[in-house]
């Protein structure tokens, strides 16, 4: 019978965990990894922003990123794991549909609204992992980890409403303008 994924093999001198303890494990490694990807990502998106109040919440959001990869590192440093391993595959289709905005629209009001709306999809998916883990550590008797998982779950969810409120207060009406004009000048230049 062949050995679960989940269940750690025991090797002289190493760590035992449990089945669910080596999952929360596997999890921090995932989110690490989107954070790492995140970090990787955005400032290739602030280049192609044209809304500054978009470009200083996303250059906030980058500074936020680089203290979670911190925090998260330090998780593993007290528990005395290997800060590396599985790399997070749904962050990563997240962050290819963020660059795929790019590929799809042109540079300018509209191509800031659909930045906002896949950069949010990655919040609410990080948001959704630190929650989850935030439960587990309290759950595995880890408080000092759930605490540090709490503190990175209220600054995802600020930078999402900082992001919904750039979105609701210009960006998403310069977008719809912005389409307008265009199908205005198709309307009257068939030519163009």
């Amino acid at each position: 019978m062949k050995r679960s994924r989940l269940i750690p093999k025991v090797r002289k001198g190493a760590k035992v965990y449990g089945i669910f303890e080596k999952l929360w494990m596997m999890q921090l490694r995932e989110l690490l990894s989107s954070e790492r990807q995140s970090m990787q990502t955005l400032p290739k998106i602030v280049q192609k922003v044209s809304s500054p109040n978009l470009k200083d919440v996303l250059k906030g959001y980058i500074e936020i990123t680089r203290q979670q990869i911190i925090r998260l590192e330090q998780i593993f440093a007290l528990r005395d794991t290997p800060a590396r391993g599985r790399k997070g595959i749904a962050s990563s289709g997240l962050l290819k549909e963020v660059l795929s905005v790019s590929a799809n629209t042109i540079s300018g009001p509209v191509w800031d609204a659909g930045t906002i709306a896949a950069v949010q999809k990655i919040i609410h998916y990080q948001i959704a992992a630190y929650h989850t883990l935030m439960s587990w550590s309290r759950t595995l008797s880890e408080e000092r980890i759930a605490e540090m998982l709490a503190v990175a779950s209220c600054e995802e969810k600020e930078a999402d409403r900082l992001l919904t409120e750039a979105a609701h207060t210009t960006i998403n009406f310069d977008a719809a303008i912005d389409e307008n004009k265009k199908i205005a000048t198709e309307h009257y230049n068939p030519k163009l």
